[in-house]
């Protein structure tokens, strides 16, 4: 089991059921997955590009991305039905709190110009998502003079985004000017 997957079963999970006043453990929202994906865009004609999107997100993923096609042709894209159109991973289960943890404590961090997250990306069923403009703040990303942006959907078993955002917040994740005050009832706080 993943240090940190244990670390938030043993501690952070009754933290949580204290706050949020629920009867039963199991009750405690916890994440679900995480999707990380990139789309091919104006790369979609080089081949060489579309390999290189592909070994970046294998590479930060820990896990082979699954390759999408076009459902539909768009002719003001140049977009034909059946051509590769983005890449995707599913990350659950231990992978997913390890990629959690570093992304939240490494990768966030040095994000240029980052100043938290926002907390209107809730989607209103305890869901979150947000995009990257390049992939470059990631430690297993090579640096070449090509950039890829890529969105990341956090999956919960939340039922609102206010018990979504509690989570979040638990495990860590800086919103934009707010203070965290839910990392400070868990004991030690999340990095200790």
């Amino acid at each position: 089991m993943s240090e940190f997957k244990q670390k938030f079963n043993t501690e952070i999970r009754p933290v949580l059921r204290n706050i949020m006043k629920l009867d039963n453990i199991l009750a405690v929202p916890t994440l679900e997955k995480v999707v990380l994906s990139a789309s091919f865009g104006r790369s979609m004609k080089d081949s060489a590009n579309m390999n290189f999107i592909f070994k970046e997100m294998k590479m930060i993923s820990g896990q082979v991305p699954v390759i999408a096609k076009a459902k539909k042709s768009v002719s003001s894209f140049s977009v034909r039905e059946g051509m590769d159109s983005s890449a995707f991973v599913t990350l659950r289960s231990d992978r997913m709190f390890d990629f959690i943890y570093e992304f939240v404590n490494i990768t966030l961090p040095r994000v240029v110009g980052f100043e938290g997250l926002s907390s209107k990306s809730f989607d209103g069923q305890g869901n979150y998502n947000f995009g990257l403009k390049d992939h470059l703040p990631f430690i297993e990303s090579t640096e070449t003079g090509f950039t890829f942006g890529m969105n990341v959907a956090i999956v919960t078993t939340a039922d609102t985004d206010y018990n979504s955002k509690i989570l979040m917040q638990a495990l860590n994740f800086p919103f934009k000017g707010e203070v965290n005050d839910v990392i400070k009832k868990v004991k030690g706080g999340v990095n200790g």
